[in-house]
């Protein structure tokens, strides 16, 4: 909790600094800070075929310095795009949401990037659903609270529980990287009997036969959804328009590239993320009917309901249009 007193006092110092700023030159070097899998593929491309730089010189912008940092935590990257050290900051929707409330909305979501079955995976035979955890089972997620993954848990408890349970699976969290979580689910050693987790690594668990699915977010939120996404403040959008625009022309161009480019982007990811995973494994991970990858948004103001109403945010989004800057408004999101 105190990493999240922590996100919501850098808020207040964002808020009072987003004010009227007079006309300068558009930055010269952006930060952008990511989480680890295969839904951050179309950020891997853009920084292995210097798409953001390309696009940055089509709109007049010149040589731009793009710097890439991973992350583990999602608080972290609350905290490094509320402080300014990150430009921009990409992850699941709820993370994302939790800093649009706290900041009054001047942090927007730049585009979607990632749809996928998100899966919570358990090395206990005997565990069938959620509701044969105990307090002896620990279940590891990105972030207690804010990351899409306890959201989720908290989403799935009301459904076996009843409206006002969704807090009833906290005490079983343990915050991981989705790689660490990966490697404590396959030993089957320590604390974590289970992972809420995202591709490749649910595809790593799985190879295992002790390891099996016991829910997904298609199941919990009745159809896909965006898994991943990019976020940037209003200050940056409003003082930087060329280069958010390359933002936007590297989304649309990667996105792109990995549909029609499939074996070529694993070998990409590979490179940004080794793994035990051969190329093959990978192409057809990301070749699965239900990953896809695109800019529009989906079931993101399902998202923001049930925090609104579990309280992990004071302000209620009215429309899933709220969350974008206006070149995704026109999009068919939800």
């Amino acid at each position: 909790m105190h990493r999240l007193r922590r996100t919501y006092a850098l808020a207040a110092v964002l808020l009072a600094c987003v004010g009227p700023h007079p006309a300068a030159a558009e930055m010269s070097k952006i930060t952008i800070a990511h989480q680890f899998g295969l839904g951050y593929l179309p950020l891997y491309v853009m920084s292995d075929q210097r798409l953001i730089e390309e696009c940055a010189k089509l709109e007049g912008v010149g040589d731009v310095i793009v710097e890439w940092v991973k992350m583990g935590s999602t608080a972290v990257l609350a905290d490094g795009i509320l402080s300014g050290n990150f430009t921009v900051a990409s992850a699941g929707v709820p993370p994302f949401i939790v800093v649009w409330a706290k900041t009054n909305a001047k942090v927007r979501m730049i585009s979607a990037l990632n749809e996928q079955p998100m899966k919570l995976n358990t090395n206990d035979s005997k565990v069938n659903s959620i509701s044969d955890f105990t307090d002896q089972h620990r279940i590891a997620v990105p972030a207690i609270k804010t990351s899409a993954h306890s959201i989720l848990l908290g989403m799935a408890a009301e459904k076996v529980w009843g409206k006002g349970s969704g807090n009833k699976l906290d005490t079983l969290q343990v915050p991981l990287s989705h790689p660490d979580a990966t490697a404590a689910l396959l030993a089957g050693k320590g604390q974590i009997t289970a992972h809420f987790s995202t591709i490749p690594f649910t595809a790593m668990q799985l190879a295992n036969p002790k390891i099996h699915t016991i829910l997904t977010s298609t199941e919990i939120l009745g159809g896909p959804s965006t898994t991943t996404a990019w976020w940037t403040t209003e200050r940056f959008h409003d003082e930087n328009p060329k280069l958010y625009e390359a933002l936007v022309c590297a989304a649309d161009k990667s996105i792109s590239f990995v549909n029609g480019n499939r074996a070529q982007a694993a070998r990409i990811y590979k490179a940004a993320e080794p793994s035990n995973m051969s190329d093959s494994e990978v192409e057809k991970i990301i070749s699965d009917p239900e990953v896809t990858y695109t800019m529009t948004p989906e079931r993101t103001l399902v998202f923001g309901d049930y925090m609104y109403r579990a309280g992990v945010i004071s302000k209620k989004p009215t429309s899933w249009q709220d969350f974008f800057f206006s070149n995704v408004r026109s999009l068919p999101g939800s």
